[in-house]
């Protein structure tokens, strides 16, 4: 039920059960306190009372009886009430006041008691007095006084507190809740703020940021979050812009040279090798259109799986040197040198098909871009709790603007060069993203080559792991 109610609404009732909880508790404290105020000023006045009585009492000439007793004045009611009694360590009476009539005031807990006793009580007739039982020798002679007066008054006086507290709880809870409400009023207002800005916030819009609060709060905290998934929103939708905007330019490159060559090729009667020279020329661009739309599902796979890849040692320098005899051909083409560091096997955990998904990209691009009669370095080292793959190469390299951006989706240093030599911009995005996936990591920088050095970094695992 309270769920379905607003916050407000909620925080309103919140603070007002915490204040009557508040004033339940202060108004017991308080009535308990004036019980216990009222009761010991009642037991200082039994003991003035007591040593009156001591004082007021001799003994006759023949120590037989007591006399000379103060009483109360009559009819003055239960507030002047004092009823008294002396008697012997056997609680015979040695001597009672006449307002006691036949009642007699309760005798002391211990059979020999020998000090101060307070107790409440009931005499007869169901008068409830505060009783005090002192012993105290009169005249030299043992004797026990015993000194009472009503308690009527004092429940009386609690009573008119009680009836008092419980008028202006209602009162109290009111204004309780007001002034809660007013409150969470207040506390809410920037957030309703907040509600109000991010109305305005749209795909077409995502530059807007929500206004800090003055005070570093709680809102403050919650503002600077929002503003940053706002920020991360911006670059997703202009990422997603950019890819848009170059997968379309890739697409439509190639369709437009196939439309080319054919229109050109139906315009008039050719001879059959030039027909075949255009559909060679187009499957060519099928080709390519091919490859790309292959990478941009695989890309698409990588950032849609969210379950977490199976990893398993493997001997990452056996797996490079594997590698590499498979990729010999292309780099002979170009009469290159390719090193992989030769060791004992090192282990990593990693998943085989990502990993050659990593080297295949990385040793595709490294023998693309290094010049003919190149060096290929391919080094394979433990670093820590790490396995680090470095591919060095003396081609162009990188220079520092362009290592930012270069594992981007379609990002090319030199486009024209690039789709010279038949690349899609997606291969080291590729290669990233299944770095990624294998708990790893993939950084570019200068080559002791000279060149770029693409370097991988595996988590290690020991042999037989």
């Amino acid at each position: 039920m309270l769920r379905r109610l607003s916050i407000r609404v909620r925080l309103a009732l919140l603070g007002s059960a915490v204040s009557a909880l508040v004033v339940l508790g202060y108004a017991s404290l308080a009535v308990t306190f004036l019980e216990r105020g009222l009761l010991d000023s009642l037991d200082q006045r039994l003991v003035i009372d007591a040593e009156l009585l001591e004082r007021s009492l001799l003994w006759d000439g023949e120590r037989t009886r007591l006399v000379g007793a103060v009483e109360a004045r009559p009819g003055a009611g239960f507030e002047d009430s004092l009823w008294s009694e002396v008697v012997d360590a056997e609680d015979r009476p040695l001597w009672r006041s006449p307002s006691l009539g036949a009642r007699r005031l309760p005798a002391a807990s211990g059979r020999a008691f020998a000090g101060r006793e307070f107790r409440t009580a009931s005499l007869a007739g169901g008068v409830e007095v505060r009783l005090l039982i002192l012993s105290e020798p009169i005249d030299g002679k043992p004797a026990v006084l015993k000194v009472a007066r009503a308690t009527e008054p004092h429940h009386r006086e609690v009573g008119v507190v009680r009836t008092q507290l419980f008028l202006a709880a209602p009162a109290a809870l009111l204004l309780a809740l007001l002034g809660a409400w007013f409150l969470a009023g207040r506390a809410l207002r920037p957030v309703e703020r907040m509600r109000e800005e991010l109305e305005q916030v749209s795909a077409e819009q995502l530059s807007a940021r929500l206004a800090l609060p003055p005070a570093r709060d709680e809102l403050s905290k919650l503002a600077e979050t929002v503003n940053g998934v706002l920020t991360r929103l911006e670059r997703s939708f202009e990422t997603l812009r950019q890819f848009t905007s170059d997968a379309s330019h890739e697409l439509r490159t190639p369709l437009a040279a196939m439309r080319a060559e054919l229109e050109v090729c139906l315009r008039e009667e050719r001879p059959a090798a030039e027909y075949r020279a255009a559909l060679e020329s187009a499957l060519e661009e099928i080709d390519r259109m091919t490859q790309l739309a292959d990478q941009l599902l695989v890309l698409s796979r990588h950032e849609a799986s969210r379950a977490e890849v199976a990893l398993k040692p493997v001997d990452v320098r056996g797996f490079v040197a594997n590698l590499v005899e498979e990729l010999c051909v292309l780099a002979d083409e170009k009469q290159q040198d390719i090193f992989p560091e030769a060791g004992r096997p090192l282990f990593a955990l990693v998943d085989e098909e990502l990993l050659q998904r990593v080297l295949r990209n990385l040793l595709h691009n490294a023998i693309r871009y290094t010049p003919r009669e190149g060096r290929i370095d391919i080094g394979v080292n433990r670093d820590g709790d790490r396995v680090r793959i470095d591919i060095d190469d003396n081609g162009p390299g990188i220079a520092p603007e362009h290592r930012v951006r270069v594992f981007d989706r379609f990002y090319r240093i030199d486009r024209s060069r690039s789709r010279e030599l038949g690349g899609t911009g997606l291969g080291l995005a590729i290669a990233r993203s299944a770095a990624l996936r294998m708990q790893g990591s993939l950084e570019v920088g200068d080559s002791p080559l000279g060149g770029a050095r693409f370097t991988l970094a595996l988590r290690a695992a020991e042999e037989g792991a």
